[in-house]
């Protein structure tokens, strides 16, 4: 009888359906195994990859394009250094005016490494076919 007196138990369910889908999206986030989404999900996450690394180069050239230029009118203006902020000045105009190209060339060859795969779930999608795709590996497998 005094070892029933000394246990005790607590149970906690979640409230309401709001809070359990929030718990179990905060669960999938550390589960490693979880599969790869298949259809519509899993080719917008490849289109999206193919299209965040040439727009992370452009504006990185934009970005470092217009310091440069400001650079080089503030050598210009503030330290009358004319040769050295001029050339400067037309460094940094140079990369703002290639960031452009340089957009295009980079989504070719970034665009070329996912361009299978989404053509392929592109085409099972459309023809109402869906192949099983392999769950992700653990960090430790690699």
């Amino acid at each position: 009888m005094e070892e029933q007196s000394k246990r005790f138990s607590i149970t906690y369910s979640a409230a309401t359906e709001k809070e359990r889908e929030e718990i179990e999206q905060i669960r999938s986030r550390y589960i490693e195994d979880v599969p790869i989404e298949y259809g519509l999900p899993r080719l917008r996450q490849l289109d999206a990859r193919a299209r965040r690394t040439p727009a992370a180069l452009g504006i990185t050239s934009v970005v470092v394009g217009m310091l440069c230029f400001t650079f080089g009118l503030l050598m210009i203006l503030v330290w009358e250094l004319v040769p050295g902020g001029i050339s400067l000045c037309l460094i940094g105009g140079l990369l703002v005016l290639l960031s452009v190209p340089i957009v295009y060339l980079a989504f070719r060859v970034v665009g070329q490494r996912y361009s299978e795969k989404i053509l392929t779930l592109s085409d099972e999608l459309l023809n109402g076919k869906q192949t099983p795709v392999e769950p992700k590996q653990n960090k430790t497998e690699k």
